[in-house]
């Protein structure tokens, strides 16, 4: 299975309180990324077994609602930084859920370009087509 991860770089409203980041390591050109699981958590079982099983995440991201979302690339050097703090299911504070680390290597960054919405996301990692727009991430079998 491989992971479809989303990023919208949401600086400027309140309302949205996660952990998502990405960095660019200047020494060495590969990315960093820091993804916060779901406030519920009821999805990020796939997370955490895409992370145990060594299976692929693609990464796409924005920097804001404005932006074209980008295809960074893709990754299996993945690992969990901090477990949910609490139950599955229970609203949480960004600092209380699931937060993973992708490492995506220079060799690996694409940095495409692929359009403005999660439409575009979704026809670019051949999702199907009636795949909710909503969500953060999606997995691909």
């Amino acid at each position: 299975m491989v992971i479809i991860v989303t990023i919208t770089h949401r600086y400027d409203l309140d309302f949205y309180k996660y952990n998502d980041t990405i960095c660019e390591d200047i020494f060495t050109g590969d990315y960093i990324i820091n993804y916060s699981g779901q406030n519920q958590g009821r999805m990020d079982k796939y997370l955490i077994d895409n992370i145990k099983n060594k299976k692929f995440f693609e990464i796409y991201y924005r920097k804001n609602f404005k932006s074209n979302f980008i295809y960074l690339g893709k990754t299996n050097l993945s690992s969990i930084i901090q477990v949910r703090q609490k139950p599955l299911n229970e609203t949480t504070e960004s600092n209380e859920r699931l937060l993973i680390k992708l490492n995506v290597k220079k060799s690996d960054i694409v940095n495409r370009d692929i359009g403005k919405n999660k439409d575009s996301v979704i026809k670019h990692a051949k999702l199907p087509d009636n795949s909710n727009r909503n969500l953060g991430f999606y997995k691909k079998d």
